[in-house]
């Protein structure tokens, strides 16, 4: 890439990239793995369905640029291979990363949701914030919940889409302003934005 691309823009391809690495390069490659099998050949030997789905998972935890699952939902279809079921939900602490991945964020109840964002937070892994702070959003938590544009500020950073980032805080001035407080962080933050996109 040139070495004027904006990093917001940088950023959306090499997101494009990891997508068609993913979903195209990776299931038509030879695999040491997969006893040297693509992973489409793989696919259709059973002693090696193990295996396969192992490595997809191990792609999906390792990879924590990504803003969702998507690619490997995409993969894992073309490949004949079933979705993994997200777990039951008792104490969230105890909740393995590899099943962390699958867990809907839409059946857990608001202090599940709340716990969950922490952790994803603590974890550092976007993929979780993103799902669960796009869910939070949508949630009347009331005194429990969080500040909505401060949820917003973290789902902007870690969007991966520079337009979705900019709406998002965007959106966040709206909030500040509704609830009586300046936007004026948040119009330095979308300033930034529009300074790393090339705009200002």
């Amino acid at each position: 890439l040139p070495q004027n691309t904006p990093p917001l823009t940088r950023n959306h391809i090499l997101n494009l990239v990891r997508s068609h690495i993913a979903t195209v390069r990776w299931p038509a490659a030879p695999n040491d793995l997969l006893d040297g099998k693509t992973p489409k050949e793989a696919s259709k030997d059973e002693k090696l369905r193990v295996p396969l789905e192992a490595a997809i998972l191990l792609m999906e935890t390792t990879d924590g640029e990504r803003e969702t699952n998507e690619d490997f939902v995409v993969l894992r279809k073309s490949l004949g291979l079933a979705e993994p079921e997200s777990p039951e939900v008792d104490d969230l602490r105890r909740v393995p990363l590899l099943k962390s991945l699958r867990l809907d964020a839409t059946t857990l109840d608001n202090d599940q949701l709340r716990s969950a964002f922490v952790l994803a937070m603590q974890k550092a892994i976007r993929v979780l914030i993103m799902r669960f702070g796009r869910e939070l959003l949508t949630r009347e938590m009331g005194e429990k919940g969080f500040k909505r544009d401060e949820l917003l500020g973290v789902l902007a950073k870690h969007a991966s889409d520079p337009d979705e980032a900019l709406s998002f805080v965007q959106e966040a001035q709206r909030v500040a302003v509704k609830r009586g407080d300046s936007p004026a962080a948040w119009k330095v933050n979308e300033l930034g934005m529009r300074l790393m996109r090339g705009e200002a």
